[in-house]
């Protein structure tokens, strides 16, 4: 059966769904192993406490982009109703943070209205330390120095991407591409920011236009280039690479 696509903004219906596609194309992420302290990658064909970890994870961006007045999109494959399928299921999905909307550590209500509890039962002290100081600043300090030296302005005046996931079985179709295009038409004068959390990610966004800004490398001491727990010399960490997107 042929079907189309579209991009088109999320609805709350759209949520749990929004969740399941962004914990299946980060279900091997280094940087979300590292945060999560796993000893191996997640089984993708039965659940797991770990797995039931990185949903809480995806639910807590997705609501901390919400709360923070942030701007969700998803792709959808459109097909001939039939009862053994879908008409419309979606594959793909952006969170994008608008200027000056950063949701801060210290904006506890928010952070607790997102979920960041859950987060602590889950991953622990060390995970959320991981996630919320060495991640957080690490990036917005190389953002910072970069945006200094090249007088852009502030990092927080940019659109900013939490999130950007597509199914496994539907990468390679130029969706992700389409989530970009349409961010970008929606604001056609502003910078663009991201992290790119693996290497191949990194070479993707680069060829939608984003330039990377930095190396950061986390966990070093402490895990593999996989994000899982190490020590010696395999514990070389983890590297992330944040980019800038300019106004051409």
């Amino acid at each position: 059966m042929t079907r189309t696509h579209s991009v088109r903004l999320a609805t709350e219906a759209d949520f749990d769904r929004i969740v399941d596609v962004v914990v299946e194309a980060f279900l091997r992420d280094p940087v979300y192993n590292y945060f999560g302290s796993l000893k191996e990658f997640i089984p993708k064909d039965r659940d797991s406490q770990e797995k039931e970890h990185r949903k809480r994870w995806a639910q807590f961006l997705l609501k901390l982009c919400v709360l923070g007045g942030g701007r969700v999109t998803v792709l959808v494959e459109h097909g001939e109703t039939s009862p053994e399928e879908e008409s419309e299921r979606i594959v793909g999905v952006a969170e994008w943070l608008p200027p000056n909307k950063r949701v801060a550590l210290w904006r506890v209500r928010t952070m607790v209205k997102a979920g960041i509890i859950v987060m602590l039962r889950a991953w622990g002290l060390p995970g959320l330390l991981r996630c919320g100081f060495e991640w957080m600043d690490s990036t917005e300090q190389t953002m910072l120095k970069a945006f200094q030296k090249r007088n852009l302005g502030k990092p927080e005046a940019t659109w900013h991407l939490l999130q950007i996931a597509v199914l496994p079985e539907c990468q390679g179709k130029g969706y992700m591409s389409k989530l970009f295009r349409e961010a970008f038409d929606h604001a056609p004068d502003a910078i663009f920011t991201l992290e790119a959390t693996t290497a191949g990610s990194r070479d993707k966004y680069a060829h939608i236009g984003f330039e990377g800004i930095g190396v950061v490398t986390l966990g070093k001491g402490k895990s593999d280039t996989d994000g899982f727990k190490a020590k010696g010399e395999s514990a070389v960490g983890v590297d992330a690479y944040p980019m800038v997107k300019l106004v051409k």
